[in-house]
């Protein structure tokens, strides 16, 4: 049998050229974000002279419009063309952060935060849908892992630079706002060039009698409510903890230095990268259903290294820490392209835009609930309780993957799998009679 191990270098060149261009815009965009990603409340506070309060008020705006325009997006991409829709967000969110520039009241921070949001709730939407619409079926996997990846890389990067930047002059942050804005131009740009012009619904036309396409039809496919439920589940015990929980426990307990988690984030990056190109060609063959399984025994896994990094200081603590990072960030590689892609294999062209709407909405949900719980349990105990708490949340999702288990046939669950044995008996074929 053929393998179906593919390496990430040897599908990008596999890809078509304008799935290739959209990798790199994309990453483009995604060194934009890393620019900005630290700086918002600096820059309010110490450059704009503004209350100390308007720049987590501002993330909140950005938060809330994000969040409440998501599902919009993946409306209207469903609707309308996808190379009218798709570049749209992204000169919203352009306009949005660019002006930041000239954010110099409270009032103008606001708007300006909730422009920024409406164009943002559509980007994981937009971005999501393009590589389902333009790669391959066969690809669609290890592509969405390489967008996340690069997105990884690339904000770290971004932050990199823009340390540098950022001179503490007001100058220097305008500069760096505008970069951000100058990026989200470039993705709308591509979207123009190399989107094609009959991207649209391409892969299955609508039947006669198919039922109206709407969010309601999308969670009737019991799989994808699954799928979706297990991502939401994540997004809360763990995606949203490595920002809230994570620092906040390790903190609170004094085991590791604000330095010591500055590397700990760091490591984060390097494993992502590392682990896409080393390990997850490797999983290409494995059920998507035992891959998620798989991620939510990792994140507990995790978690109990942090419980314990909490216990101790010094070395020790750091290296386990790192230990911790270093397993959240397996699992964090593997549910996020997996269930993208899982997904969109489950629904046709005419309601593609709405799924990934769905996908975006419930980690933007996760997002929310997680801080929610970490602020609720953080004091309990020393967050010893709060730890525990997400680690056995963890072990629930191993429960949602055996249950999707039994709604997936092989087609979806092990596509790969089934490409090689159909590769195999066609190779078969052409030689008896040849």
């Amino acid at each position: 049998m053929p393998s179906t191990k593919q390496h990430p270098f040897r599908v990008i060149g596999l890809l078509p050229r304008r799935a290739q261009g959209l990798l790199v815009a994309n990453a483009v965009n995604s060194f934009g974000a890393g620019l900005v990603m630290p700086f918002l409340l600096v820059y309010f506070r110490d450059i704009r002279g503004l209350d100390i309060r308007i720049g987590p008020a501002a993330i909140a705006v950005t938060g809330l419009f994000s969040f409440g325009s998501g599902l919009v997006w993946g409306h209207l991409l469903d609707k309308l063309s996808y190379r009218l829709v798709m570049p749209t967000v992204m000169v919203i969110a352009a306009v949005g952060t660019g002006l930041y520039a000239i954010a110099d009241r409270p009032w103008i921070a606001l708007a300006v935060s909730a422009v920024y949001g409406l164009g943002m709730g559509g980007v994981g939407t937009v971005t999501k849908t393009m590589f389902a619409t333009v790669v391959p079926k066969e690809h669609r996997t290890l592509t969405f892992g390489l967008e996340f990846t690069l997105f990884n890389a690339f904000v770290g990067l971004g932050v990199l630079v823009g340390g540098l930047v950022a001179a503490g002059t007001l100058g220097s942050y305008q500069l760096l706002y505008l970069g951000d804005g100058l990026s989200f131009l470039i993705v709308a740009a591509a979207f123009v060039v190399l989107l094609p012009k009959t991207a649209e619904k391409q892969d299955h036309p609508a039947e006669a009698d198919a039922p109206k396409a709407s969010y309601r039809s999308v969670l009737r496919i019991p799989a994808l409510t699954l799928a979706l439920a297990g991502m939401l589940l994540c997004a809360t015990v763990s995606l949203s903890q490595f920002q809230s929980a994570l620092p906040g426990y390790v903190t609170l307990n004094d085991s590791v230095t604000p330095r010591g988690i500055s590397v700990a984030f760091i490591a984060n990056v390097v494993v992502i990268v590392l682990a896409q190109f080393l390990l997850m060609p490797r999983l290409t063959g494995m059920r998507r259903s035992t891959l998620i399984s798989v991620s939510g025994v990792l994140s507990a896994a995790s978690w109990v290294c942090v419980f314990f990094a909490g216990l101790t200081s010094g070395t020790a603590a750091l290296v386990t820490l790192i230990a911790g990072v270093a397993i959240f960030s397996v699992a964090e590689v593997i549910v996020i392209p997996i269930v993208a892609t899982l997904i969109n294999g489950l629904v046709t062209d005419e309601v593609r835009g709405r799924t990934n709407a769905l996908f975006s909405f419930v980690i933007s949900g996760g997002m929310i609930l997680g801080p929610l719980i970490t602020t609720g349990l953080l004091e309990v105990d020393h967050g010893r309780v709060l730890i525990v708490v997400l680690a056995v949340g963890s072990l629930l999702v191993p429960l949602a993957g055996l249950r999707l288990r039994r709604s997936l046939s092989d087609e979806h669950d092990r596509p790969e799998a089934e490409a090689a044995t159909e590769a195999e008996t066609d190779g078969e074929l052409a030689a008896a009679t040849a």
